[in-house]
């Protein structure tokens, strides 16, 4: 059991994984193909809560960012997406302000 002052375990590939949709998410949306952005919005929305604390930053960045391109369905993917965050009740260490541990 972890103890207060311990960091929460991500699974060991969390890392890998974020910072994957991370690029295929910003290359997408660059290329404007709808179709992969939103494929990896759905992906983002299951994975999402089990980042470590930089990569789901940079996520819910490029999540943001994508919304920017005014498609209706993309939209609401990404709504959808951060809702997941929210409804997993990450700890609260997830959204403290200050310097980010690597």
């Amino acid at each position: 059991m972890l103890d207060e002052g311990d960091e929460k375990v991500n699974h060991p590939a969390a890392g890998e994984v974020a910072e994957f949709c991370n690029a295929q998410l910003r290359a997408s949306s660059e290329m404007g193909n709808t179709k992969t952005t939103l494929h990896l919005l759905v992906l983002l929305r299951q994975v999402i809560a089990s980042f470590p604390r930089k990569q789901l930053k940079v996520a819910c960045e490029g999540i943001l960012s994508v919304m920017q391109l005014g498609n209706s369905l993309i939209n609401a993917s990404a709504m959808q997406a951060l809702y997941s965050v929210m409804v997993s009740k990450p700890s609260p260490e997830v959204f403290q302000q200050g310097p980010m541990q690597p």
